[in-house]
């Protein structure tokens, strides 16, 4: 594909070539490449209006007033390209053409071809075509007196689209799909000839591709094997405009991307369609956050300033011409850190050798969400960015706050990219669809899974230290059995039970402890605090009178646990006086047990037999047997956690073949 002049920016040897979809940018001088122009390509003038009866013809006095009307719509409409196409003449067009270029609009002079058979084509030529040179071509084509402006020229559909390369004008099908249209005027071969013809670049519709006719939807669409061209003809909107209002109408218009206004610009984009047309039929382009322009101050690139396209720049350059400066200088002052070893020395090369230290990047972007913006982020070589807004105040902000998703790559990169399965797959990742929704259920499940890792750790650790300590459990049994056949049990039988009975009391503070530690959260947390429905907490808020309601609900509420903290407080209170009479009396059991025991240990000492020690062996064993009841409670938490983690880890795998599917 070519490219004017007009679209390079010459930068020390480097050129930018920018392309992109919006207008140049105001604080930026240069050019910023091609943009979507809105244009109306078959406007009549005031002399076919009356020649063909037109009703609006007779709203209007003169021609004049027909003009001004005709380029006031287009300023409304926001139109910036006409082409005024009268049938077989120019000298009508002349005043709307003049009028129309002293407005400020674009104007391609033409006029619209009837063939010798029958077809309808619109002749365009380029801006500064003077009207003489057109009427000799339409005398070319056999028109010679007003009373033929609406007959047949001497030439077919072929040979007029030859003739059409010599005169250096572009062709386009008027409403194809329609009476004398093409592709319903003609048939057979003829037709097939006529739409492969390399010299036809576009045809217009008044509507939609999806609506054309269905019999000719793969024609146009260029999937018909017997019509197939090397590139499909372009499809746009350009019905008849004849009467201001017709300007309004989505089957009169359309956008075409072109880096100036020119024939060679409409000829650029109808061989790339698909992405230089742009029906008003089709989906609104989505504002995204754009790179404006790239300054240095100081080094070798003191004073130079790079305008960049807000779609696409390419740079273009031997080598040591720049491009990489470039590149590294957008990092740069994005502060973002290269990938690997060789293309951080380069990055880092660049900084210090080529921009030298004192430089300083200013990098122009604008950002549409959540209104349009502007900043300018500066960074000195050895410095730190800082943000400013378009009024040159600093920002609290880094440059991530502004472009959270962008991403540089130098050429470095991109080699290693290419040798890296999982880098290039973590690139391709943002552009996959869904992948936000896909996103969200992977950070559900992972944080599931880590939850879930904590826990079965947890209780395989707790596990664990319970088993090293009952592994001690079987050989204190076999030593009390000893003791048993030796006959303590059956003389330290009241004091071996009274190392039970003392489990049971100790259990009873722990029993109790959950619920004063949750009558201390609660009255913690009371009286519920209520600022946040003060009256000037919700003045100037639009639902003030419903949320107002909400503080006398909130403050019963907190009325109501009050109550029910002091009830719960009396209750404990009344438990722990009560239990505390009951330790009472079995400290005083424990007294008669102990003396009982001590009588006993006296006579087993003169025996030359270890009482006590049968006793402390016996409340080790006590001791041991609830570990057994939580080392079986343990086991079956381990193994509905390895069940869970094994669901978890199924469902893990479910989504990344979900994901890689999106990448096949």
């Amino acid at each position: 594909m070519g490219y004017r002049e007009s679209e390079w920016v010459a930068t020390r040897g480097l050129l930018v070539m920018n392309d992109c979809n919006q207008g140049n940018d105001t604080a930026t001088p240069l050019p910023r490449g091609a943009r979507f122009f809105k244009c109306a390509l078959q406007v009549n003038p005031f002399d076919y209006v009356k020649r063909h009866g037109h009703s609006s013809a007779a709203r209007f006095k003169n021609e004049d007033e027909y003009n001004a009307a005709i380029v006031a719509s287009c300023q409304q409409q926001g139109i910036e390209v006409i082409a005024v196409t009268d049938h077989h003449c120019i000298d009508s067009a002349e005043s709307l053409i003049e009028k129309a270029r002293s407005s400020g609009l674009k104007v391609f002079p033409g006029f619209e071809a009837v063939t010798k058979d029958g077809v309808h084509l619109l002749c365009l030529f380029d801006l500064d075509v003077d009207a003489q040179y057109i009427g000799k071509v339409i005398a070319q084509c056999g028109i010679l007196k007003e009373s033929q402006y609406s007959l047949p020229g001497d030439y077919d559909v072929l040979d007029f689209l030859k003739k059409a390369r010599d005169w250096e004008a572009i062709c386009i099908a008027a409403h194809v799909a329609a009476k004398g249209g093409l592709l319903k005027k003609l048939s057979g071969q003829t037709r097939m000839k006529a739409w492969k013809s390399p010299h036809l670049f576009a045809c217009a519709l008044p509507g939609p591709l999806q609506k054309a006719p269905s019999d000719l939807l793969s024609i146009l669409k260029n999937e018909s094997r017997d019509y197939q061209r090397p590139y499909p003809v372009a499809v746009i909107n350009a019905n008849d405009v004849s009467r201001p209002d017709d300007l309004g109408k989505k089957s009169c218009s359309c956008w075409i991307k072109m880096s100036g206004v020119s024939l060679e610009g409409l000829r650029q984009a109808f061989l790339d369609p698909y992405s230089r047309i742009r029906l008003n039929s089709d989906p609104p382009l989505q504002n995204h956050a754009e790179l404006v322009s790239l300054t240095w101050e100081g080094g070798f690139l003191d004073g130079v300033t790079v305008p960049l396209n807000p779609s696409l720049n390419v740079l273009i350059g031997g080598r040591g011409a720049g491009k990489s400066t470039i590149i590294e200088s957008i990092r740069y002052a994005l502060n973002l850190d290269p990938i690997g070893q060789d293309a951080a020395k380069a990055h880092a090369g660049i900084i210090n050798q080529v921009l030298g230290s004192g430089t300083k990047i200013s990098l122009t972007v604008r950002t549409y969400r959540p209104q349009e913006q502007r900043y300018r982020i500066e960074r000195t070589v050895a410095g730190m960015p800082e943000v400013r807004d378009e009024n040159d105040r600093p920002l609290r902000l880094v440059p991530q706050n502004i472009l959270p998703r962008v991403e540089v790559y130098g050429q470095h990169e991109i080699a290693e990219l290419a040798k890296d399965a999982v880098r290039r797959t973590r690139l391709l990742h943002r552009f996959v669809a869904n992948k936000e929704a896909i996103e969200e259920r992977k950070l559900t499940l992972r944080q599931k899974l880590q939850q879930s890792r904590q826990a079965l750790t947890n209780v395989r650790a707790e596990l664990q230290e319970i088993d090293e300590q009952l592994d001690a459990l079987p050989g204190l049994l076999e030593l009390l059995e000893t003791y048993k056949k030796a006959g303590f049990e059956n003389r330290l039988r009241e004091r071996s039970l009274l190392a039970r009975e003392q489990t049971v009391i100790e259990g009873i503070s722990e029993r109790l402890q959950p619920f004063v530690d949750s009558l201390d959260m609660l009255r913690s947390e009371l009286p519920i605090d209520l600022a946040f429905l003060s009256a000037r907490a919700l003045k100037g808020l639009p639902g003030q009178d419903i949320l107002s309601d909400i503080r006398p609900i909130l403050t019963q509420l907190s009325r109501d646990l009050d109550r029910i903290a002091q009830e719960l407080k009396r209750t404990l209170d009344q438990a722990e006086t009560d239990l505390e009479d009951v330790r009472s009396r079995w400290e005083a059991h424990k007294k008669d047990v102990q003396a009982a025991f001590e009588k006993i240990l006296r006579e087993l000492h003169e025996a030359a037999n270890d009482g006590e020690a049968f006793i402390q062996l016996q409340h080790r064993i006590e001791a041991l047997q609830p570990l057994k009841e939580k080392q079986s409670r343990l086991v079956r938490w381990t193994a509905e956690y390895e069940m869970e983690r094994q669901t978890l880890l199924h469902a893990w795998d479910s989504i990344q073949a979900e994901e890689l599917r999106l990448f096949t």
